[in-house]
């Protein structure tokens, strides 16, 4: 392949130092494509893309500088600018694929095994389900309303926390009850904190109350109706009691991504009340939130803003793109033809603060805040 080296029409005033800034940029990214053969593969790569892209955002931030300073625009320049976006952008794209791989290969915490000594034969309507949420990485409850299927194991089943009714079919989003879990009262432990949920949506806050207690007298050892405990105080403005059953969750389930996110949401708006409570930050409880679970995109959207308020504005860049990427096709696996966004407000935000972002790489304080940001509201797990 022969790439040719850009000619370049510049200022009369700077043309040795912006013509070699060009040249030096424009020869790096012809050497990123002649080594085709050592970039590295999704399933061969151990750290993504992440300091690619931050390498190209700068390389990009870097020519719009020095072309600004031009009188007229060259064909050559022009070319470049063109050679590091498309870079840019497959880069991204490689990083967001990296991403659901990394989601599909993270264990699920406190995964769900079918009781096999229940045939499909002997299912019941009202009889007691695990039901996975995939994206948020956790089984809720579940009973069956109506058997569809029997030979498939196929049924209509009502979500508890939601009280929702679904298909499902059994071994894919849906387990039956093992005894065990019967006995140890770990099903009606999450029964009740589901219903806990149930009426936080129906704003009833002394039965959420009541039920998230019984969810956790029935098993300690449950991080979900403690991380909910966390929220319920949250809610009542008591910061030091949702502290304390925040860190109650993540010492009985350190794995598991949710936890870090409401208690990253409580410290980026009450931080100075929190400080003297948590040696946390609100960017280390979402940045850790985000390695357990990269696809919860709630979750990478305070990633970035935390980025943003600290000046990072390399890695808020990097963030706000990936997000603009997995925000088309927010799925574990890459879908054709996909139509569902994770939040269709994004669409036209995120470009603006990606704009944003690159400005201020190079001219701090840029136009345009995180302020009234209008994330998306989720109800799983919050």
């Amino acid at each position: 392949m022969m790439m040719l080296l850009p000619s370049f029409s510049l200022a009369r005033t700077r043309p040795s130092r912006v013509g070699v800034l060009f040249l030096l940029v424009w020869l790096s990214i012809c050497c990123s494509f002649l080594r085709g053969n050592e970039v590295p593969t999704i399933e061969g790569s151990k750290e993504g893309w992440k300091d690619e892209i931050l390498k190209l955002q700068l390389e990009l931030a870097t020519v719009n500088t020095a072309g600004s300073g031009a009188t007229t625009t060259s064909t050559g320049s022009e070319s470049l600018v063109s050679a590091i976006r498309a870079k840019l952008a497959e880069s991204v794209e490689q990083e967001s694929d990296w991403m659901r791989k990394q989601f599909r290969e993270i264990p699920r915490p406190n995964e769900r095994l079918d009781n096999e000594n229940v045939p499909n034969r002997d299912l019941r309507p009202g009889m007691p389900l695990w039901f996975l949420l995939e994206t948020p990485q956790w089984w809720v409850t579940a009973k069956i309303v109506e058997i569809l299927d029997v030979s498939e194991g196929r049924f209509r089943v009502n979500i508890t926390a939601e009280d929702r009714i679904v298909q499902a079919t059994r071994g894919e989003t849906v387990r039956t009850v093992a005894i065990n879990e019967f006995i140890l009262g770990i099903w009606k432990s999450e029964y009740e904190r589901d219903q806990g949920e149930l009426a936080r949506a129906q704003n009833k806050p002394e039965e959420r109350f009541k039920r998230y207690q019984e969810a956790i007298k029935l098993d300690p050892k449950n991080p979900h109706p403690l991380d909910n405990m966390g929220l319920y105080y949250t809610d009542q403005g008591d910061v030091q009691q949702a502290i304390h059953w925040y860190e109650q969750s993540i010492q009985v389930q350190p794995d598991w991504y949710h936890t870090y996110y409401n208690y990253g949401n409580l410290l980026r708006d009450s931080y100075e009340t929190a400080k003297q409570y948590t040696q946390w930050t609100a960017l280390q409880l979402f940045e850790k939130a985000f390695q357990l679970n990269p696809l919860f995109l709630d979750t990478l959207w305070n990633v970035a803003d935390q980025y943003h308020k600290a000046q990072r504005y390399n890695e808020e860049c990097y963030a706000w793109r990936l997000l603009h990427t997995l925000n088309r096709n927010p799925h574990p696996k890459r879908k054709k033809n996909n139509t569902i966004l994770w939040n269709p407000h994004w669409e036209q935000d995120l470009p603006r603060r990606i704009a944003n972002c690159m400005q201020a790489m190079v001219m701090p304080n840029p136009t345009g805040t995180t302020d009234g940001n209008q994330q998306r509201q989720t109800t799983d797990e919050l």
